[in-house]
């Protein structure tokens, strides 16, 4: 699993429960002021902040797939356009890492919503609308300003390993998995084996080769 620290019981309970009661919610337009809310006002660097995002969209989702879908969709597409006078706020992110645990907290949650997706709608969404935008918030945190750079980060990695895991076994759970070709499934293991072959020769025990064996 990725390096995040889980919140505290407390907060863990306010989170599931903010996400059973946006699932329950019949008021789409407050569900989606809700989360829109929750995914601007969010304190990225914090890593209980994090994980309470996750859970409170990964939530929703188990009776509202496509309004959560579409909400993270449109917040990624928010991320990619740059002004001239965010520039300078943007070059500060990447410094910083802020804009690197935004890509991977968002990827973890497409995959969450993944799992807690019911079953009869996920085939219909998990290329188009998760995997592709999972593998696009993973290609943007390779890049410095637009510029693709090697991905020494090792966080990210791991991320990507558990979305990976986590959509795998959300297919495995539907009822046509066996029919179901998934035509991301060649780039996804060729990652994999990418990160195998970057691992150090002398070291046979290492956070993404452990990650592997789950």
């Amino acid at each position: 699993m990725a390096s995040y620290a889980s919140p505290s019981l407390e907060k863990s309970f306010l989170y599931k429960a903010l996400g059973t009661s946006l699932a329950v919610c019949q008021d789409l337009v407050h569900i989606k002021s809700q989360l829109h809310q929750f995914l601007t006002a969010t304190d990225y660097m914090e890593a209980p902040e994090r994980q309470g995002v996750i859970s409170i969209l990964a939530l929703s989702a188990e009776s509202h797939l496509d309004l959560t879908l579409n909400t993270l969709q449109e917040f990624g597409d928010a991320m990619s356009k740059v002004t001239i006078p965010g520039f300078i706020s943007r070059l500060k992110d990447y410094h910083h890492g802020r804009r690197g645990q935004i890509h991977s907290t968002l990827m973890l949650t497409y995959s969450s919503v993944a799992v807690h997706a019911p079953k009869e709608q996920l085939l219909s969404r998990v290329e188009a609308d998760i995997t592709k935008n999972i593998l696009l918030h993973y290609r943007a945190s390779c890049q410095v300003l637009g510029i693709t750079v090697a991905n020494k980060d090792m966080n990210l990695k791991l991320t990507l390993i558990q979305n990976v895991m986590e959509i795998s076994c959300a297919i495995l759970e539907t009822r046509d998995s066996q029919e179901f070709e998934f035509s991301y499934k060649l780039e996804l293991l060729g990652y994999m084996l990418d990160f195998i072959k970057m691992e150090p020769l002398d070291s046979l025990t290492s956070p993404v080769r452990y990650q592997h064996s789950h």
